[in-house]
């Protein structure tokens, strides 16, 4: 015998995420510190202490349920929907036995395991720190258990890409729904509205262009080909062909490795041969196919301009990594607190630490300071020369001061190598002046460049999906429940209306499915859910009506988060094992499922 002792009836309203559905047997241990668990969720998660009028049972499932989103997005899985108990239900007779059923976001080829993993590790983990001290030894225990069940084994069978979680994360709170296909490629968008992206490429780009971009070689050979300003530079793989080639272009120079990104293995301003053969041998350790180029310095800093369709969606300034003055610490102190705050976060959320070390005394002596130094407040203290993916970088917003001829051999680039989404590279002394007159240069055009992975980036992310997706991506998506011929006659007659309103409209019951032509579609599956999924992934599909003639929605995956309208003709829907009618209270169920317009005909 069961007791509901939570019911959430408006649970799965408004949803902004398919999700999929979980039962969590458990049982309370016998001391509940709760004050010990609200200590855990502030310092560690920074979970706020609400819901304290709940019961202990509730606030237990609420604060695992921000745990297990958490997890899957540290575990690179794009999963924003905050998740919601559906049900709680007290044992009788078994004292402190619970049965509670949760929705969690979900994502398409995330192996199910992944997913039972993080539902039964959150639950664990919760009553893991009721028991245990919030001392550094058990952040430390836990942070581990982190790592080594659930974030490295899913990380190791996602695709890389950095820019994939802020670009969805953007999406999702757009309300735009997105479906992934595979490999790290998201669908955003249904049907004839849908657009396909991958980290911060999208399906208008160049295969050929991408190719040509990733070859620093290639790229600069191209560019002047086309008359745009380009590096001039040689390759070379041993010391003396590296010494030749620095002695033609004439000294400063640039050496790094041909075949890395990110600024790994630069070194810039290279005056003397003594210098060179130091970079040299550095890029050489880094270069996979031990190749370098040397390349003629050109004066300036290298500016990102990101292009996204033919149009600027934004330009930063790349300076190197930097620590902020406040006019009492010292740089040393300075770099110190930098470090703290870095070393407090978990392990996947912290970033390169702020170096204390010889190149960080040779950067800062060139402007005069020492360790000891206590600089002017609000000043920026670089610790290396030159922003890096090894070290990290800060950027400066200059989108609204680039020069219109900067811009215009910019896009010209984007253009050259047919790539709708790319990032150029300009060296200049001042993006605000056209590069014939200051002697800029393209410097690189990047393929896939990291969209989202700072603030200035964050913020004009929503005018890159203004322009990238109409609106929210949806297409008409409308739902008859009813399995009489009655029911499927008012969706044939909904269909011509909307296909007389210009929309290409299929029809479709787990068994049958139909398009704007009344041509029957064949399909392997015999499930709404399987033929559903498949028309938001068809680009021909401009409006699409699901007839429920069985509770299948009920037990099951749902592909999307809303629907237009909702029409209920009939309870003489069945179920797939005992053939009973849909219940007034599993219609109710649907209702919640099947946001806003209800129409009961």
């Amino acid at each position: 015998m069961q007791k509901n002792i939570y019911i959430q009836e408006k649970d799965l309203l408004n949803l902004r995420q398919p999700i999929k559905q979980y039962r969590v047997n458990l049982t309370l241990p016998s001391v509940i510190n709760m004050n010990l668990l609200s200590l855990w969720c502030t310092e560690t998660f920074e979970i706020e202490n609400d819901h304290l009028e709940e019961s202990e049972i509730v606030q237990i499932s609420k604060k695992a349920l921000i745990l297990i989103k958490m997890m899957l997005q540290s575990s690179q899985v794009p999963v924003y929907y905050e998740g919601e108990i559906i049900n709680i239900q007290e044992i009788k007779d078994e004292k402190n036995k619970f049965i509670i059923d949760v929705a969690v976001g979900y994502i398409h080829f995330i192996p199910s395991q992944h997913y039972f993993g993080i539902v039964n590790f959150a639950f664990k983990s919760i009553f893991w720190m009721m028991e245990n001290q919030f001392i550094q030894q058990n952040k430390e225990i836990f942070y581990k258990s982190c790592l080594e069940e659930i974030i490295n084994p899913i990380v190791a069978t996602m695709p890389a890409g950095k820019s994939t979680m802020h670009v969805l994360e953007m999406a999702y709170s757009k309300n735009i729904p997105f479906i992934h296909l595979g490999a790290g490629v998201y669908q955003l968008g249904w049907g004839a509205k849908a657009r396909k992206i991958d980290r911060s490429t999208i399906d208008a780009d160049s295969a050929m262009g991408a190719q040509l971009a990733q070859n620093k070689v290639v790229t600069a050979n191209l560019l002047g080909m086309a008359g745009l300003p380009a590096p001039i530079h040689g390759v070379a793989d041993t010391k003396e062909n590296a010494l030749k080639i620095a002695h033609e272009l004439m000294y400063p120079v640039v050496v790094k490795p041909i075949d890395l990104d990110r600024g790994e293995g630069v070194s810039i301003n290279i005056q003397n041969d003594e210098q060179l053969l130091g970079a040299f041998e550095e890029a050489m350790k880094l270069s996979r196919v031990k190749q370098i180029i040397v390349e003629r310095q050109v004066e300036g800093i290298c500016c990102r301009l990101f292009i996204a369709e033919g149009k600027l969606v934004y330009a930063v300034k790349r300076l190197p990594i930097s620590v902020k003055a406040d006019g009492v610490k010292t740089i040393s102190e300075l770099i110190a607190d930098a470090n703290r705050l870095e070393d407090i976060k978990a392990p996947w959320l912290k970033t390169s630490l702020f170096p204390r070390d010889a190149l960080t005394e040779d950067s800062i002596t060139k402007y005069g300071y020492n360790f000891n130094s206590i600089p002017q407040n609000e000043t920026w203290i670089p610790l290396r020369d030159i922003e890096s993916g090894r070290w990290g970088g800060r950027d400066e917003d200059v989108t609204q001061i680039v020069h219109a001829e900067n811009l215009y051999i910019a896009l010209k680039a984007s253009r050259l190598f047919g790539l709708s989404v790319v990032g150029i590279d300009l060296i200049t002394s001042d993006i605000s002046r056209p590069w014939y007159e200051n002697g800029a240069i393209i410097n690189e055009v990047n393929f896939a460049p990291l969209f989202g992975g700072g603030e200035i980036s964050r913020h004009y992310m929503s005018n890159f999906f203004d322009t990238f997706i109409d609106k929210d991506g949806r297409i008409p998506l409308e739902i008859f429940i009813g399995a009489d011929e009655k029911t499927m006659q008012k969706a044939i007659a909904r269909q011509k209306i909307l296909i007389k309103n210009g929309l290409k409209c299929y029809v479709t019951t787990h068994l049958k499915t139909m398009d704007e032509d009344s041509r029957q579609l064949k399909y392997p599956s015999n499930s709404i859910s399987d033929r559903t999924t498949a028309l938001l992934l068809n680009s021909d599909v401009e409006a699409l009506i699901l007839v429920l003639q069985n509770e299948e929605f009920l037990n099951t995956f749902i592909p999307f988060d809303k629907v237009s309208n909702l029409y209920v003709s009939s309870t003489e829907v069945k179920d797939f094992t005992d053939e009973t009618g849909l219940t007034k209270q599993q219609i109710a169920k649907l209702k919640q499922l099947f946001i806003h317009n209800v129409v009961v005909s």
